[in-house]
């Protein structure tokens, strides 16, 4: 059993499950332009942005109330944090990043 590092952020332990939610896509048969759009949103995201590139719309939730995607699908930048999506972009060695 590893032990957990209190010091060490929750995001650090999320980064594989990211890569492997993109495999997952890639397996199930999502289309080309869906993974574009998926690798383009976290190389924005990685750089500081909100994540809205492609066909998102801040009213996509229905809720017509205005928030980014990062907002919508990660709770903003407090816990996960442009390292986040660097690190997983770095790993996957993603060119849009």
């Amino acid at each position: 059993m590893s032990k957990v590092d209190p010091y060490e952020p929750y995001w650090k332990s999320c980064v594989t499950g990211a890569m492997g939610h993109y495999f997952d896509m890639v397996e199930d048969g999502y289309p080309e332009e869906a993974l574009r759009l998926h690798r383009e949103r976290f190389a924005d995201m990685a750089r500081g942005g909100p994540g809205e590139v492609g066909w998102y719309s801040q009213y996509d939730d229905h809720t017509l109330t205005e928030v980014s995607y990062r907002e919508r699908e990660f709770g903003g930048e407090d816990e996960w944090p442009d390292a986040f999506f660097q690190e997983v972009c770095i790993l996957m060695k993603w060119s849009e990043y």
